[in-house]
């Protein structure tokens, strides 16, 4: 940021940058107002100032601080999508495995029985997960 002041007449200037997103952001909005984009800015910085905010704006304050939450939020949702992930994979695998281990005790005749058993247990598991029990039903 840098001030200059050209003559004691004049109000003190400020010279700011803005990344590509934002400009194209302010040009609209200075469009849409029908007024210049410096005008747009110095509306900003004054309500800024004194604490002011309307549904103008507010829009603008939303989206960057739901950009700002996203970006520090999201290596925890990847973090628990993983070991989420990773633990339906063991979960299947321990559930698989002990009903190999079943059915190899379980005598031939039998083995049906199982086999059912197991089927059964798992829909009534896949119901559960998607949120559907019997109160549900």
């Amino acid at each position: 940021m840098r001030t200059t002041q050209k003559k004691s007449s004049e109000s003190p200037r400020i010279n700011v940058a803005f990344e590509a997103e934002a400009y194209e952001q302010i040009q609209l909005l200075a469009a849409k107002q029908h007024t210049s984009m410096s005008e747009v800015v110095r509306n900003w910085a004054l309500q800024g100032l004194s604490g002011e905010l309307n549904a103008d704006n507010i829009g603008l304050i939303t989206n960057i601080i739901r950009t700002q939450l996203q970006d520090v939020m999201r290596p925890s949702f990847e973090r628990l999508a993983s070991l989420s992930a990773k633990t339906c994979v063991q979960s299947g695998t321990a559930a698989y495995l002990s009903a190999e281990a079943i059915l190899k005790f379980v005598p031939a005749p039998r083995q049906q029985e199982v086999e059912e058993a197991y089927e059964l247990a798992r829909k009534k598991a896949i119901a559960y997960l998607k949120g559907r029990t019997n109160e549900d039903e």
